[in-house]
């Protein structure tokens, strides 16, 4: 029907969360990208330190990258496929949103056992005084700042996934509010034609309308009887001949004198 619409296909204007969404998307996967890029230049440039490295170092690259690809898959689908107007996808992109969280929480405890935020003692060691100082076992200040950056940023992230959690809740809401509203008016439609198509189908048609008007109000004169009026018209006039009790055709009874009584002839011959 071309008065329906769905829900794929529904006006930006009715869901102004997903100006919002796209934003948050932006962000996350920016934040991902900058934890990725930092978090590879130390490794790369600790390796070439010959420096001993733990855990707090390839860990925040598998994590940053897995949550750069999947919160761009997220942006991408919201964006080319209307997802973000889509029940189904909404509730895909929650779940995948606290997957991206609890990616963050394995960064953070590798870092905090480092030692961080405070300091870089379990980061790396190396025997560079330059990079890690007269002990070995620490980054120094400059290099510290990166494990830092992403041990903040990913708690950043982790609140903005949260965050973005709950607007993905009101927007899954706000889209059934809509297509249950799309529903009923594609039902109340439904039913508004079928009623003008039963309407349609039993009312009589305009040519036997004017039939019927036409003989109700003709009077064949040809079968009628009457005298014709002065102009030659034919005047139709009824037919008295026959009374109400009389039967057509039958011929009125033979007149028979009442008889006298009979004291009237004794009395008279007396």
């Amino acid at each position: 029907m071309p008065c329906q619409r769905t829900a794929g296909r529904s006006e930006p204007g009715h869901f102004p969360l997903v100006r919002r969404l796209r934003w948050l998307r932006v962000l996350q996967y920016g934040i991902a990208f900058v934890n990725l890029a930092t978090s590879a230049y130390l490794a790369a440039f600790l390796g070439s330190k010959d420096a001993s490295i733990g855990g707090a170092v390839p860990v925040p690259i598998i994590e940053a990258g897995l949550t750069f690809i999947l919160t761009g898959m997220s942006q991408w689908v919201g964006v080319h496929f209307s997802g973000y107007r889509k029940r189904g996808w909404l509730i895909c992109f929650i779940f995948l949103d606290a997957f991206c969280i609890g990616l963050q929480i394995p960064t953070i405890v590798v870092l905090a056992v480092a030692g961080l935020p405070s300091n870089c003692h379990g980061v790396a060691s190396g025997m560079d005084s330059d990079v890690f100082g007269g002990s070995g076992n620490e980054l120094a200040p400059k290099y510290c700042a990166i494990p830092k950056s992403v041990f903040w940023l990913s708690l950043i992230s982790m609140a903005l996934y949260v965050y973005s959690i709950s607007v993905l809740i009101r927007q899954t809401v706000a889209v059934s509010r809509h297509m249950k509203s799309l529903r009923f008016e594609n039902r109340a439609a439904e039913d508004t034609q079928r009623l003008r198509g039963s309407v349609a189908s039993h009312a009589p048609s305009r040519r036997g309308s004017r039939l019927s008007r036409n003989q109700r109000g003709f009077i064949d004169t040809e079968v009628a009887s009457g005298a014709t009026s002065s102009n030659g018209d034919h005047m139709y006039t009824p037919d008295y001949s026959q009374t109400s009790g009389s039967v057509a055709g039958e011929q009125p009874p033979p007149y028979i004198p009442d008889e006298e009584p009979d004291f009237v002839k004794n009395s008279a011959k007396n």
